[in-house]
């Protein structure tokens, strides 16, 4: 379950996107990606540990810069299913 607002202002608090999930049966995770509202891959979702938990993370940038504010699509493929939802990148 995701906090649908992040803050990445380097405060030291939601500064990053996470996508804790369980995966009991170890599906392959696959295509992580955030896209703008437009449809275009802004960027890679990248693995992480969040509390000690599996995730998905997103930093806030966009080829190494800082995103705009704004609503961001994130999805990803678990096996044979997709995941997708909406993100708020507040600044």
């Amino acid at each position: 379950m995701p906090k649908k607002i992040f803050t990445p202002n380097n405060d030291g608090v939601w500064d990053e996107f996470h996508i804790i999930f369980e995966n009991p049966e170890g599906l392959a995770i696959s295509e992580a990606r955030v896209y703008d509202l437009g449809g275009r891959e802004v960027a890679k979702l990248v693995s992480g540990t969040y509390n000690s938990q599996d995730s998905l993370m997103w930093d806030g940038k966009r080829s190494g810069s800082a995103a705009r504010a704004g609503i961001y699509i994130y999805q990803f493929k678990a096996g044979g299913k997709y995941y997708n939802g909406t993100i708020v990148l507040a600044r």
